[in-house]
């Protein structure tokens, strides 16, 4: 049985993490974890527990080692520690992206905003294969880091969720729910979704309830409530995952991602695969990485990014056309068994893997 070493500082049941171990898996790998868990372990000392770890890793014939996200601070570290092997990165998400233009934790110029830069170049060019949810942020990383596309590879984001059998039938009842979860934060739109319900609050049964919170949490309140909102509940952060899948599988309506950021456009958010595992009609922004996997009116209905008419307009169409609304949602749920299990997704990315190294 082949192995490989899953290296870094991560959290092994983070969603990411677990469709691609378990894809490793499905395919017949072995997988030896040296690995720290980051809530558990923080400071400069979780590098040297890492490096301890990584003995495990002496004496194995391994394949390749797989640092694993968030991994941007560990590739140095397996790349001294294993000159001889072929490293692969799973950069996921730009530090900078993330942290400068959506989160706004560090200001632009800032030296702070530089290490992110510096971390998202230095890991890229210290990686052997890079790996990314989407062409599209593949190519962004190309333009803002000169990352050759020879040396990345696509793994589509995807859900370690087993999905339903047939997706729950909620026609009929006095409610129509739209549920949104996920970061109060620019990428995600959350603005516009507000102004959205706004639109529909002529039609008394569409109900929306948001899950979530960050650093837009407040001043997302602040709207509803200016606008007085009388269809919108926000509930915050729910701790209880299974509570969260329960009220994704209790919704008519999934709502994905609204903002016009630069990296809304690259990618395809976490929740979109999550609506998809239940067979829910989703509304998300029109991007190029959403068009990556999606069809407009087939597998989910698109809006233009930023729109809130657009956004409501699309909202109101499938609590009316319930036909409409169940075909999207079978044709989501359709799509992921066919292709975004673990085991298909990490074969084709083995396939692409050893055509590199």
């Amino acid at each position: 049985m082949k192995k490989i070493g899953f290296f870094g500082i991560y959290d092994r049941e983070y969603s990411r993490n677990k469709v691609i171990i378990r894809g490793l898996e499905e395919n017949g790998y072995s997988i030896v974890h040296a690995h720290i868990d980051p809530k558990v372990h923080k400071g400069l000392k979780k590098y040297w527990l890492l490096a301890k770890e990584a003995q495990k890793f002496r004496g194995e014939d391994l394949e390749f080692i797989f640092v694993a996200f968030p991994g941007h601070t560990c590739v140095w570290l397996a790349k001294l520690l294993f000159p001889r092997k072929r490293i692969v990165f799973d950069i996921f998400i730009s530090q900078y992206a993330s942290n400068v233009v959506d989160r706004k934790v560090h200001k632009p110029y800032s030296l702070k905003a530089y290490k992110d830069y510096f971390l998202d170049w230095y890991s890229i060019r210290a990686a052997d294969v890079v790996v990314i949810d989407a062409n599209e942020h593949i190519k962004a990383f190309g333009r803002n880091y000169g990352l050759k596309k020879e040396k990345a590879i696509r793994i589509f984001l995807s859900s370690a969720l087993t999905p339903v059998e047939h997706p729950k039938d909620t026609s009929g009842r006095e409610e129509f729910i739209v549920h949104y979860h996920g970061t109060f934060i620019g990428v995600h739109g959350v603005e516009h979704i507000i102004r959205a319900a706004k639109m529909v609050e002529g039609n008394p049964r569409i109900v929306f309830k948001m899950i979530g919170g960050g650093q837009l949490q407040k001043e997302m309140k602040t709207l509803a409530e200016s606008l007085g909102l009388r269809n919108m509940e926000f509930f915050g952060r729910i701790p209880d995952y299974q509570d969260v899948l329960k009220r994704i599988d209790d919704c008519d309506v999934l709502l994905g991602a609204f903002g016009t950021t630069e990296r809304g456009h690259w990618v395809i958010m976490n929740k979109i695969f999550e609506g998809m595992v239940f067979g829910k009609a989703m509304v998300s922004a029109d991007t190029p990485g959403m068009r990556e996997l999606f069809t407009d009116r087939e597998n989910v209905s698109m809006c233009k990014a930023g729109d809130p008419s657009d956004l409501a307009e699309k909202i109101l169409e499938l609590e009316k056309d319930e036909a409409l609304k169940k075909k999207i949602g079978q044709a989501a749920l359709d799509l992921f068994k066919a292709k975004l299990s673990p085991k298909m997704l990490v074969q084709e990315f083995l396939i692409d893997l050893y055509k590199i190294i």
